[in-house]
């Protein structure tokens, strides 16, 4: 709109969608690897069933990205990135 002004509005009845930075954290390689191959197999995009931390109530996300760490000790950390989405 010019002069710094920006025009805002929602999309459609669920304006507000919810996105978490998990971390999973002391797991042993195998649990790891089966984390990403779950990851993995939905490719970005299709979407899993997930109750996020402190909620009751389980709602539909994707798995956006995932990168994997060691922090040592034969153990691996797995640091994901959840968008909510609100499809069937």
């Amino acid at each position: 709109m010019g002069d710094g002004y920006t025009m805002r509005s929602g999309d459609g009845i669920q304006t507000v969608k919810e996105m978490w930075s998990v971390t999973f954290a002391a797991m042993d390689q195998t649990n790891a690897d089966t984390l990403i191959a779950f990851f993995e197999d939905l490719e970005g995009y299709q979407k899993f069933e997930w109750t996020p931390f402190r909620q009751s109530v389980e709602k539909k996300f994707i798995c956006v990205s995932w990168s994997e760490g060691f922090p040592g000790n034969n153990l691996t950390t797995v640091n994901a990135e959840f968008e909510q989405v609100f499809d069937q």
